[in-house]
Parts: structure tokens; C-alpha cells; sequence
């Protein structure tokens, strides 16, 4: 009677066994792999080279290009020069009549080169018929709405059939004059409407703030002259109280006329980056190089936003996008650096001032320390001309006439490399 226990208990264990060794399928064990998989992405990038002369270059193959990326050299995958010859405004638009993958004007393989050890990338392998531009205006001046006509206009003069150009405006928001085109009556009508109204005013706060700061420091000589009078044996209770009462509600329109400052700088800053943000996205699919012609007096850049203009830069890189940067408040007056430095001289004089008082000296010496770099940021060049050197562009400051130097764009436009690596 045991044994036959026994041999009935083995041979339960023994099915029990088979069965989950049956039950274990090859489809089981592959669901215990972890699939991992590695992808690239092709980095398209375009080059403009000229001579010494400011004269294009086109003579270049792919062993003259060095690409890196992180410090860490990249291999070519493909190379072509992308010429495109002028057409004015007045012959017939070859757009209608051009037939796919040819020239528009006489059906023709477009005007590359492409080096034989070169692998064309699968989305670089038609030609690029179109050049696109943006006019962007940030919130003019009279004086700079003048110079931004004359010169935006002359620019015109020279467009090219397959130049497309849309006008956009920004002032509290993004207004969009009038979408690309190459109809020249129309580009000319949105930008006359773009400059014949005037922006959003914000009336510059520096004066009336450095009048306040030469007033608290006017004050501060009359208590120390008072104090130095009493030491003397003087009665100066009356000038001393009535400079203290005065410097204390000095000190609160200060503070109020700062705050408000701030408030603008930052709202400022933020309508024109977020219009340039929003402009450069929708040019980013549209192939080949494209352009973006910015009038402006200055980028307005607090703490808060800074970040955020680095984002311009970057998308405007990826996008292959070139901002050309107009100082269109053209000559001063006053130099932009010579203005700040006398603010930040009085910034430095009121914080010395103010170095002994316990009225909140760090929170006050945060608030001038964020002034302090507003104003290194305030020149109007700095910030224009990173966008403009950043992104493969220039700068146009220092003259009253920045319309012949924006030649420069429809050639950079019109004559160009395309590299691409992974």
C-alpha cells in the first residue's frame, strides 16, 4: 500500500513537470529580450563663402568643409553648391510654367555641383526654386519707421521672381501684414501699412529714474552737511529732518518708477521673442536656406527672458534660418554704451550710498545687481548683433542707410552650399 503512494505521487510531480515544460513556448523566452533601437537623424546645413572682396565663392568641394559637432569631427554624408540666377519682377512667372525637377526657365537641371565621392541625401535630391524671406518690424520709432521704409523698399526693387516675402509686425502681439508672396504691388502695400501706424509707446524710464538717483544723492548732501553742522555746535534739526522726510519719499517713487521699469522690460522682451519664435517655426519646412530681415531698435532683454532668446537662436540654426539684424534707429545721438555706462555709474553711487543703511540692504542690492545687468544688455548692438552673427547673418548699425548693405541677403540667398551629416 505505500509503495503504490509513492509511485502515485511520482508520477504526479513527473506530469506536473512536463506540462509547464511544455507550456514554455520559444515565443515566451522572446518576450524576456529587450529590443533596443538606434536611430540618427540627418543634420542638414547651409554655408556661405566669400572672398576677401565680400565676392561668393563657388569653387569649393566637400574636402574644404570641416564639421563638428560637440568638439567631435562629423563625416560629409552629402555636398552641393546651390546657385539660382537672378529673374526680375518683370519677365513671366516661370513659377506657373516650370515642370518638376527642372529649372523653371528653361527646364534644366538646376545650377549644382555635386562632388562624385558625395551621397546626395534622400531629402536634399530635388532643387530649391524658392527663396523665402520675412520683413519683421519690432515696434518702431517715427524716426526708425523712416529708415525701415526707405530701406525695406529699396530691397524690394531688386526682388527676384522666385523670392518669396512675407511682412509680419510686432508690437504687444505678433501681427501678420501680409503672408509670402511674390507679388511685388502687394509686398510694397503691407509694407507701407507696417509703418504708417504707430506702435505701442513705452516712454524710457532710464532718465526720470537717473533724475531720481541725482536727487537722492542731492539729499544725502544735505543730511551730511546738516550732521557735520551739528557736530559744529549747530542747530540743523530743521534741514535734517526735512532732507530725511524728503530723500524717504524720493526713495518711494524710486522704487515705484524701478518696479514698473521692470515690469515693461520683461513684457517687452517677451512679445518680441515670442514673435520671432513663432515666425521662425513656420519657416522651418520649406527646403534651402532662408532669411529673416529684423528692424529694430534694441532687443529689451530682463533676466526673465534671456533664456528664452537663446531658443531664438537655436530654432533659427535648426531651421536654417539667417536673421539679418537692422539698428534701424540709425545715427545717435548719444552712443548706446556711453548712455549706459553714465546709468551704471549712478547705480554705483546710490548703492554706496545706501551701503550703511538697514532699510532691506540685500533686497536692494539684488534689485541693483539685475538693474546693473540690464543695462550691460541695454546696447542695442549686443543683442542684434548675437542673433545676427549666431545664425549666419550680419548686423546693420551706425548709418542712416542700411539699404544698399542688404544687398548682402539676396546674394546669400541665391548662391550658397548644402551639406548635410548624420
Amino acid at each position: 500500500m505505500r509503495t503504490c503512494t509513492v509511485l502515485i505521487l511520482v508520477l504526479s510531480l513527473t506530469i506536473v513537470s512536463l506540462d509547464k515544460a511544455l507550456c514554455q513556448t520559444p515565443a515566451d523566452k522572446g518576450q524576456d529580450i529587450e529590443k533596443v533601437v538606434v536611430g540618427t537623424n540627418e543634420v542638414v546645413l547651409d554655408a556661405v563663402v566669400k572672398d576677401k572682396k565680400g565676392h561668393a565663392v563657388k569653387d569649393l568641394t566637400a574636402a574644404d568643409f570641416e564639421v563638428s559637432e560637440d568638439g567631435v569631427p562629423q563625416e560629409v554624408r552629402s555636398f552641393r553648391l546651390v546657385t539660382r540666377e537672378p529673374a526680375p519682377l518683370n519677365e513671366p512667372n516661370e513659377l506657373s510654367n516650370a515642370k518638376p525637377g527642372g529649372n523653371a526657365a528653361n527646364n534644366q537641371p538646376e545650377n549644382t555641383k555635386t562632388p562624385d565621392a558625395a551621397r546626395p541625401a534622400s531629402s536634399l535630391k530635388g532643387p530649391i526654386h524658392f527663396g523665402a524671406l520675412a520683413l519683421v518690424y519690432d515696434r518702431l520709432s517715427p524716426n526708425a519707421r523712416s529708415i525701415a521704409r526707405q530701406a525695406s523698399l529699396s530691397y524690394i526693387d531688386g526682388m527676384r521672381r522666385d523670392d518669396f516675402v512675407g511682412v509680419f509686425g510686432i508690437d504687444l502681439s505678433l501681427r501678420v501684414l501680409h503672408r509670402f508672396t511674390n507679388d511685388e504691388n502687394k509686398i510694397r502695400a503691407a509694407i507701407e501699412k507696417a509703418l504708417s501706424h504707430s506702435s505701442s509707446t513705452y516712454a524710457s524710464a532710464t532718465d526720470q529714474i537717473s533724475d531720481l538717483q541725482d536727487q537722492q544723492g542731492g539729499l544725502q548732501n544735505q543730511l551730511d552737511t546738516g550732521i557735520q553742522g551739528a557736530s559744529a555746535g549747530n542747530d540743523p534739526s530743521a534741514t535734517v529732518g526735512a532732507a530725511a522726510a524728503q530723500q524717504q519719499f524720493n526713495a518711494m517713487t524710486l522704487n515705484i518708477a524701478q518696479g514698473f521699469e521692470r515690469m515693461e522690460h520683461n513684457q517687452k522682451g517677451a512679445a518680441t521673442i515670442e514673435g520671432l519664435l513663432a515666425i521662425i517655426d513656420g519657416m522651418k519646412n520649406l527646403p534651402g536656406r532662408k532669411a529673416m530681415i529684423f528692424f529694430s531698435e534694441g532687443i529689451t532683454l530682463p533676466t526673465n527672458v534671456m533664456s528664452h532668446f537663446r531658443s531664438v537662436i537655436s530654432n533659427a540654426n535648426r531651421a536654417n534660418v539667417s536673421i539679418y539684424a537692422v539698428d534701424a534707429a540709425g545715427l545717435r545721438a548719444e552712443s548706446s554704451d556711453s548712455q549706459a555706462g553714465k546709468a551704471m555709474t549712478r547705480l554705483g553711487q546710490a548703492r554706496a550710498r545706501t551701503a550703511g543703511s538697514n532699510s532691506d540692504p540685500f533686497g536692494s542690492m539684488m534689485q541693483d545687481l539685475e538693474r546693473n545687468e540690464d543695462l550691460m544688455r541695454s546696447n542695442p548692438d549686443s543683442a542684434l548683433g548675437d542673433l545676427a552673427s549666431e545664425t549666419g547673418g550680419a548686423l546693420i548699425a551706425n548709418t542712416n542707410e542700411p539699404g544698399p548693405r542688404l544687398r548682402q541677403v539676396d546674394e546669400d540667398l541665391h548662391s550658397y552650399y548644402i551639406l548635410t551629416y548624420t
